[in-house]
């Protein structure tokens, strides 16, 4: 390389534990932690989770949610544990990546 110019690298490292990708507009911030939504069987369950990465519009978890959960985008601040939930067509669920 010269001087002056620049390279941009992406290196790909296989994991033994793939990433769960989750929107950052499921998180939620309280005094419990970082936390999302779980829709299941009709209630809502909260899961405490460790953010890892974040990606701005979407965040890699460690823990507290697994591959086909689905999620409540933008949960309303009176959601609570057991609240009664309906799912919309555009659930989203959990993926890994």
């Amino acid at each position: 390389m010269k001087p002056g110019l620049y390279v941009t690298v992406e290196l790909q490292i296989p994991r033994k534990n793939p990433g769960t990708i989750v929107p950052a507009d499921a998180l939620v911030f309280n005094g419990d932690g970082t936390q999302v939504a779980v829709a299941r069987d009709g209630n809502v369950q909260f899961h405490k989770v460790t953010v890892a990465r974040d990606f701005g519009t979407e965040v890699e978890v460690r823990d507290g949610i697994k591959p086909g959960d689905e999620l409540i985008l933008k949960p309303q601040v009176a959601l609570a544990d057991g609240s009664k939930v309906r799912l919309r067509a555009e659930a989203t669920a959990v993926s890994r990546r």
